[in-house]
C-alpha cells in the first residue's frame, strides 16, 4: 500500500482556503483505490475534498471528526457542506469518537457524522485519539476486503 500524509501543521489555524491550496500543491491522487483518513480538524479538510472529488473513493476513516462549530471560532469548518455528495464521494465510512474526547468530537459529533454520512459509527473512550498508533484504525485497515491502496492521511 502506497501512503501519502499530507503534512499541514496549520491546518487548524489558518482558513480553509489556504489549507485547501496547500493540499492542492501536493498533487495528492484521488482515485478510486484511495483511502482517505483524517483527524480532528483534518476530516473537515476531507469533507472539502470530497465535497470537490470526481470520484468515489474507497474508503474513508475520521477519527475525533466533527462538523459543528466548538465554542471558540472555527478556521476549520466551512458554513455549511453538501453532504450528499460528500457521502457520494466518501465510499465506506468509519467514524471513531469518543465519549472523553476533550475538545467536544464526542459520541454527539459522532452521532451528527453518521446521520450526513452513515457507515460505521465506532465509539470508544480513547479521548481525542492522540495515541501514536491506532490500533483498531489498522485492523479495520487490514482487513480483507480493503483493497491495497493509496492511503491519504490528514491530521489536525
Amino acid at each position: 500500500m502506497d501512503a501519502v500524509v499530507a503534512d499541514l501543521p496549520m491546518m487548524d489555524r489558518e482558513p480553509l482556503g489556504d489549507t485547501l491550496f496547500a493540499a492542492r500543491t501536493m498533487d495528492l491522487r484521488i482515485d478510486a483505490g484511495t483511502i482517505l483518513i483524517g483527524h480532528s480538524a483534518g476530516t473537515n479538510r476531507i469533507f472539502s475534498i470530497l465535497e470537490q472529488a470526481d470520484v468515489q473513493v474507497r474508503a474513508t476513516y475520521l477519527l475525533a471528526g466533527y462538523c459543528t462549530p466548538k465554542p471558540n471560532r472555527c478556521l476549520t469548518l466551512k458554513d455549511s457542506y453538501d453532504w450528499r455528495r460528500i457521502k457520494d464521494h466518501a465510499g465506506e465510512v468509519y467514524l471513531f469518537n469518543s465519549f472523553d474526547d476533550p475538545f467536544d468530537c464526542d459520541e454527539h459529533q459522532g452521532q451528527l457524522l453518521f446521520d450526513h454520512l452513515g457507515g460505521t459509527l465506532i465509539l470508544r473512550s480513547d479521548g481525542h485519539f492522540f495515541q501514536p498508533t491506532q490500533p483498531l484504525l489498522l485492523k479495520q485497515l487490514e482487513q480483507p476486503d480493503q483493497p491495497s491502496a493509496a492511503a491519504q492521511e490528514t491530521q489536525g
